[in-house]
């Protein structure tokens, strides 16, 4: 169930038990954050298009730009932009976009969810109304990116629930609904390890911690595009296993 507004509409349950399930039924209002970094060949312009062909709004994309980076261009310029004045690197980042918009979620009153995204990033079309439509209701965060290290088990349902204690793995897309946005900012003390980088996993951590379930999405809203970045540097073509298997457009 959806914590962030009051009213609701119900839903029928996909069992056949007659108890049903409730999910949001007024509007959704998002912000989105991404992380940008030097790329070989930018990305950062294709993805701010998928996210404007996904249904996000410009004006709610804050850029959260590293030091040297490039391929910024007019979509970019539409954007709310944060220059970082120091590299941070992989879990600086995270750590940064996070604390920014938890400090800011008492302003951002009318803000219900968030999006943290990579700037090399294909989205599906019109994924945030299919989102709302299908937010599952059990209190937890979502991934709309699935690894290709992760196996498909119910592939009837729209949703898989990594098991409890798991690796979560390709922080690429994930969705948190206010209140959770706030305990990962009060919990980043305890996740910081002193290693800059595996966002992911501890991101992971802190959900097996506290609870939360990890919903990832079965049939991948987004595809990992990019190749060579100054955050995540890998040599070569992308494997499959750094990508969406399941991703159809």
């Amino acid at each position: 169930m959806d914590c962030d507004t009051a009213r609701k509409k119900i839903v029928e349950s996909p069992s056949k038990s007659p108890y049903k399930h409730t999910r949001p039924f007024a509007p959704q209002r998002w912000e989105v954050g991404m992380t940008v970094a030097y790329r070989e060949t930018p990305t950062v312009e294709a993805t701010l298009q998928s996210l404007v062909d996904a249904g996000f709004k410009l004006s709610r994309v804050t850029l959260f730009i590293e030091p040297g980076t490039n391929g910024l261009g007019e979509l970019s310029s539409q954007t709310n932009r944060i220059y970082n004045e120091d590299v941070l690197g992989n879990w600086g980042n995270f750590k940064r976009r996070t604390e920014h918009f938890a400090r800011n979620a008492y302003y951002l009153n009318s803000a219900t969810k968030f999006l943290f995204v990579q700037d090399d990033v294909e989205f599906l079309p019109n994924t945030r109304q299919w989102v709302e439509e299908h937010w599952p209701c059990n209190d937890g965060v979502l991934s709309l990116y699935r690894s290709g290290k992760y196996n498909v088990l119910k592939p009837n349902e729209l949703w898989g629930v990594l098991p409890h204690g798991k690796v979560f793995l390709g922080a690429l897309a994930i969705v948190l609904p206010k209140n959770l946005l706030i305990a990962l900012a009060e919990n980043l003390p305890a996740m910081d390890d002193g290693v800059n980088r595996k966002d992911d996993v501890k991101f992971g951590t802190f959900c097996h911690t506290l609870n939360i379930p990890v919903n990832i999405v079965n049939a991948s809203r987004c595809q990992h595009t990019g190749v060579v970045s100054s955050l995540y540097p890998t040599p070569g073509k992308l494997s499959t296993t750094r990508m969406a298997t399941t991703y159809v457009k």
